[in-house]
Order: structure tokens, then C-alpha cells, then sequence
């Protein structure tokens, strides 16, 4: 149960940054559509884009780390039901 409940958790866990990059995107393409100081704007853009980045990367080892590891972790059925050994 515990090796499930971890892949699962893993596979969630770039979610957050992915939100908070949409987060930051929103608010700097809207701050350089007012215009006034383009700073500030483009300042959100980028930390958008470099959190962006850490979603991807997280999430990319995560998916990676899933398919090499599987459920290997994990007891089958038959082997706990397995009274004959």
C-alpha cells in the first residue's frame, strides 16, 4: 500500500508549481498589456517560465521513475495466497 500511495503522491507533486506557473504567466501577460512599468510584467513572464521548467523536469523524473520501478515494490496476490511453499 505504502509503494502505491508514493507513486501516486509523485505523480501529483508537479502539479503545484505547474499552477503557480500559470499563475505567474497570467498575472505578467496581464501587466504587459497595461503597460506602465514592463518591468514588473516581464519579471512575472520569466519566473513563470523558469517554474514552468521545474514542473516539467519534476514531472518528467517522476513519470521516468514510475516506469522503472513499476509495482515491483508491491506483493502479487499469489504470492501471499501461496500456502503450498
Amino acid at each position: 500500500m505504502t509503494g502505491r500511495f508514493l507513486s501516486v503522491r509523485a505523480l501529483l507533486v508537479p502539479g503545484v508549481p505547474a499552477a503557480f506557473a500559470v499563475v505567474l504567466l497570467s498575472l505578467g501577460v496581464a501587466l504587459s498589456f497595461f503597460g506602465g512599468r514592463p518591468y514588473v510584467g516581464g519579471g512575472l513572464i520569466t519566473g513563470g517560465l523558469i517554474a514552468g521548467a521545474a514542473a516539467v523536469g519534476a514531472a518528467v523524473g517522476d513519470v521516468a521513475w514510475c516506469l522503472l520501478t513499476g509495482d515491483a515494490e508491491l506483493p502479487r496476490p499469489q504470492e501471499e495466497w501461496d500456502t503450498t511453499a
